[in-house]
């Protein structure tokens, strides 16, 4: 079993593909029988193949969302007093 994802892939796929490829990957990272074939790089390159999907899938959830992308700013800090 192998996983090839190229960056245009990543780039252009809807968000239910991403999800549903990431879930194959998943449990192949999860199949003891599967991973029992792979050596340590290859156990990580899968994982590294998950944290991939995820950056993806949240980019692709979250990029044009206002509450998550421009949180509150202060210059200073809430915390600090105001008599410095």
């Amino acid at each position: 079993m192998s996983f090839n994802y190229s960056n245009y892939w990543f780039e252009n796929v809807s968000l239910e593909e991403l999800e549903v490829e990431r879930e194959k990957v998943r449990l192949a990272w999860c199949n003891r029988e599967y991973t029992k074939t792979l050596n340590n790089s290859e156990i990580q390159d899968l994982q590294n193949l998950l944290w991939r999907f995820d950056d993806f899938i949240r980019i692709k959830k979250y990029d044009n969302d206002d509450k998550v992308t421009n949180l509150p700013k202060s210059q200073h800090g809430w915390y600090l007093p105001e008599d410095d």
